[in-house]
This record gives structure tokens, sequence and C-alpha cells, in this order.
């Protein structure tokens, strides 16, 4: 049987992924059995916030941990090659891995605010993009019908962390 390759890329600093992991357990929350991503709809997630697994009714803890560990190894891989990290503000970082864990992190690398940052602007200005995204299942969430009021709570304080207004080091663990 051949080997696998491990996976490589560019690791967040300790204090980074710790705050990241304490502030996703706090947006995300946790269920062994589906949740809809959204009330009333047929979208379902498992575990820490995880949509598009294979559907069961069920997953153990350490199914949960293997699953959420490797939704946040791909995203973070894939922000490492579309955004300089270590060339970033550790406030953009966080924000990035942040809303990438979320929202995918296909949607930050073709966003405007990470053509700024590629370009060397990490001003509070560039973070205004964030309070855009705020639809989950084609529905916005800023309307009170679509009962998703996480994302609008999610992005107010993404937005916060990335104009420097809230300290993500101190926050992550008080949300």
């Amino acid at each position: 049987m051949p080997q696998q390759q491990p996976r490589s890329y560019v690791k967040p600093g300790a204090t980074v992924l710790a705050a990241l992991l304490a502030s996703i357990a706090a947006y995300e929350g946790y269920s062994n059995k589906p949740r809809p991503v959204i009330e009333n709809t047929r979208d379902s997630q498992w575990c820490a916030g995880i949509t598009g697994i294979p559907q069961k009714d069920f997953y153990t803890d350490a199914e949960c941990d293997q699953l959420t560990s490797g939704h946040l190894f791909d995203d973070l891989t894939a922000l490492e090659r579309c955004l300089p990290m270590d060339k970033l503000p550790e406030r953009i970082q966080f924000t990035a891995r942040h809303m990438a864990y979320n929202t995918g992190p296909a949607l930050i690398c073709k966003s405007s605010m990470a053509k700024a940052w590629r370009a060397g602007d990490t001003s509070p200005a560039t973070c205004q993009t964030i309070l855009r995204y705020t639809f989950v299942a084609g529905k916005d969430c800023r309307l009170t019908g679509p009962r998703c009021p996480g994302i609008v709570k999610r992005r107010s304080y993404e937005h916060g962390v990335c104009n420097g207004t809230i300290d993500w080091r101190v926050q992550a663990w008080r949300d």
C-alpha cells in the first residue's frame, strides 16, 4: 500500500490557531447529529458546522474531531496558496482564516479584500467587504425571516477583528 505524502502548509502561529479554534467553537456550535444550516431548510450540518459530507444520523466525537481538523487544514492550506499570510498582520490572518472556515476559502481568495491584502493594503477600509457575506442558502441573514442571525453576529465580529476594533486575542474566548 503506497504511503500518503504529508500535507504541507505554512502553519499559523500558536496564538492565532488557539484563538481560531476557540472562536470557531463559539460560532459554529457542535452537534453529533444533523442540524439545519438555517431553520426550515433541508441543508444539514454536523459536528462544528461542517457541510458537504456523507449524511449520517450520527457522527462520533472522534469522527467529528477528524472531520473538523481536516476541514480546517484544507481551508488553511487553500488560504496559504492565495494570500501572503506571513506578510499580513495577525488580525488579518485571523479574519481570513475565521471567514474561510465558514464561507470556504475560494470565496475569500476571490474577494476584493483579498485582492487588496495581496497588494499590501491592510487598512480598515478593506474590511468593509466582510459585511456583505450574510447569505446562507440564498437567504439574506440580515432579514429576520431566514432565521440565521448567527451569521450577522459572526460577520460583525470578523469585521471588528479585521479593522482592529476587536482584539481577537481576547475576544475569541468571550463569545
